[in-house]
């Protein structure tokens, strides 16, 4: 909560998706029931859960659904060779 509270102070737009979040915790964040929505428009999409559906989602809808294509994964959770192959460029954190 402390990395999308920063993101909300720096004026950015975050949408989140976390099966176990139904509800925004925090003010001005959005939140949505599915993954892929949340990417879509997105700048920049930050892994910040380790929840292993998020290994499974499709990456080339991820890709589709985004304007940029930064992924930053700040769990090592997503597979960087698959991530690139789908078009995106990632940062792993502490990779």
């Amino acid at each position: 909560l402390s990395v999308v509270g920063s993101l909300l102070n720096a004026g950015a737009t975050v949408v989140a998706h976390d099966p176990m979040v139904p509800a925004p915790p925090v003010a001005g964040l959005e939140v949505t029931p599915e993954a892929v929505k949340a990417c879509e428009g997105a700048d920049v999409l930050v892994v910040l859960t380790e929840w292993s559906a998020f290994a499974l989602v499709d990456l080339a809808e991820v890709r589709a659904a985004m304007t940029g294509s930064a992924v930053i994964d700040a769990r090592n959770l997503l597979d960087p060779a698959a991530v690139r192959a789908a078009g995106l460029s990632y940062v792993g954190v502490g990779r």
